[in-house]
């Protein structure tokens, strides 16, 4: 599955979410003629769209001498995308709609990387198993 598919089904299950839950009013304010997330929606959204792009990474597959010797590190980076979706409709209401229902051209203005962290740190481990063997 592609990222943008993915990113698609993100959108989708956001929108289902919160007018499922009748919460679309705290997850989406209204600028003129434009919309935009909330910080809950941005958070909500994000959450559902990781969720679907995790995957475990694999494993080395070959277990040489070099590769025992060497010790696993894994990086996240967090990153936000900014785009922007064209639709073409006969008003507000009814763009929205088609908006809403995933409808219209989307286009990727801005992706930036918030921050990096290391989420393994093999390092980390042998620290605390020397403090153990004191």
């Amino acid at each position: 599955m592609s990222l943008d598919q993915k990113s698609e089904i993100a959108e989708n299950i956001y929108f289902k979410v919160i007018d499922h839950l009748g919460i679309t009013d705290e997850c989406i304010k209204t600028n003129g003629d434009s919309t935009e997330n909330t910080d809950k929606g941005r958070e909500l959204y994000y959450l559902i769209e990781e969720s679907i792009k995790t995957k475990e990474p694999e494993k080395p597959k070959t277990t040489d001498e070099k590769t025992k010797k060497l010790k696993e590190y894994i990086w996240h980076n967090h990153c936000e995308t900014t785009e922007e979706v064209t639709v073409y409709a006969e008003s507000f209401e009814k763009a929205q709609e088609l908006y809403l229902e995933g409808e219209g051209e989307t286009y990727t203005l801005e992706s930036t990387s918030k921050w990096d962290e290391c989420v393994k740190n093999s390092d980390d481990f042998e620290d605390d198993e020397e403090k153990d063997n004191e």
